[in-house]
């Protein structure tokens, strides 16, 4: 029998079964790590608005919110629910030390993308790729900064790389289990950002066009269990509010935020300079309820929209650039109060090799789309709604493991083709005269 040449070895070695286990044993040690030697537990660097909403209960206020400091009348939806839960969960399990219980969550949580990073590296493109993708993703230094902040993007990361997974399993045998699992997870990240729906109806539109009518009708499925999930919180707000709200009612004020006069298309650090800016729309909006604050805003920014397209556009092209890189101010304190000095320094020198690197795993992919339409789906979606809406990094970040994906395709790539070249015969030497 011939044994297996060293390249081999590696390889059944990152298909080892272990190796995931690997992965995960060195993600959490590096991310429970982070959240004891820094201590952020005790003061973190940055809170969700979730946070007001989730003392509020706890205070026995309801589920209220003072709604962008316009005031609030009691129990609303001014923010979606599932992080709501997870903070709540930690008070449960930890009164005294809530953000430590939900620190050490989210970085098992975060641990758990860098598996399912290697997951889908090995599914598309081979075990070296997955092997890499999953390394990088567990020392990815905004993968652990996000999982040491009271924030929902780890949780919203890790369900949307999960149904990532899914899918993928989907495309390669669609079942009727595969459906169900990704409508469970899509659902569950619906509840912490309401547009992640429609990438499933983008799924179901991509295979009728490819005439896979069984994968279409198990998609039913999938939208079908997504809703399902999120149809309780639906019934809920339709309770309070006696009008129809999806999941919360801050799409609004998101949607001004991005399409005003004095906009530059990304949050701002105060939200009482806005209403220092528009001082008649704050007092028109005081005594309505939520809903009704909720479609004004909207109607005042697709006013915006209308009254002067050539700037609307103008901004959707700032936002694009500024969700793919980052806003102006994101290294002059802009990111969110608390952070130290060096965090935006520290993530632009992390995200570059990312972005470079997924930029020619992209193109170099790019003979197997087919392969690729969830992501390329999700990429699209996610893009289209910073554009309309409001751009900042922390929705690019729900991307950035499969953005890795992508850059480990092109890094295994480069080091293949410089092995062949270092390993190609040299031409003989011409004889001496």
């Amino acid at each position: 029998m011939v044994s297996p040449t060293h390249p081999e070895k590696i390889v059944r070695g990152l298909q080892s079964p272990w190796f995931p286990i690997a992965l995960a044993a060195l993600a959490v040690p590096v991310r429970v790590g982070a959240v004891l030697a820094l201590e952020t537990y005790a003061t973190p660097y940055h809170y969700s608005e979730h946070v007001t909403i989730a003392r509020n209960i706890l205070a026995g206020r309801g589920y209220s919110h003072d709604w962008y400091e316009l005031g609030s009348a009691g129990d609303g939806s001014a923010w979606p629910p599932l992080y709501v839960g997870a903070i709540l969960a930690a008070y449960g399990v930890s009164p005294h030390a809530p953000w430590l219980t939900l620190q050490v969550f989210q970085s098992l949580v975060s641990a758990a993308t860098v598996v399912l990073g290697y997951a889908i590296g090995r599914q598309l493109f081979g075990a070296p790729v997955g092997a890499v993708a999953g390394l990088w993703l567990a020392v990815y230094p905004p993968a652990l900064a996000y999982a040491l902040d009271i924030q929902s993007l780890t949780l919203e990361t890790a369900l949307v790389t999960a149904a990532v997974w899914g899918a993928r399993r989907f495309h390669q045998r669609p079942t009727w289990a595969a459906a169900a699992l990704i409508g469970l997870l899509v659902g569950l990240a619906t509840l912490s950002r309401s547009h992640l729906l429609f990438w499933l109806p983008a799924l179901a539109g991509v295979e009728l066009a490819r005439g896979r009518w069984p994968a279409v009708r198990r998609l039913g499925l999938t939208l079908g269990v997504a809703l399902a999930i999120v149809a309780p919180w639906m019934i809920r707000n339709y309770q309070v509010h006696g009008a129809f709200v999806f999941v919360s009612t801050n799409g609004g004020i998101s949607m001004f935020l991005g399409n005003n006069p004095r906009t530059t298309g990304t949050a701002i650090a105060e939200l009482s300079d806005l209403w220092k800016w528009y001082p008649d729309l704050a007092r028109e909006l005081a005594p309505l309820s939520e809903v009704e604050r909720d479609r004004r805003l909207y109607a005042e920014a697709w006013a915006f929209i209308r009254a002067h397209p050539a700037e609307a556009a103008e901004l959707a092209l700032k936002k694009l650039y500024y969700f793919w890189w980052f806003k102006p101010d994101f290294t002059a304190g802009g990111v969110a109060s608390g952070y130290p000095w060096y965090y935006g320094l520290a993530y632009i020198g992390a995200y570059v090799p990312v972005l470079v690197a997924a930029g020619l795993g992209l193109i170099w992919s790019r003979g197997r789309w087919r392969d690729m339409t969830a992501v390329y789906l999700l990429f699209a979606l996610q893009t289209a709604v910073s554009m309309v809406y409001i751009a900042g990094t922390r929705y690019r970040g729900i991307l950035e493991p499969l953005l890795i994906v992508f850059g480990a395709f092109a890094l295994v790539r480069l080091l293949s083709l410089l092995r062949r070249g270092l390993s190609a015969p040299r031409p003989a030497a011409l004889p001496s005269a």
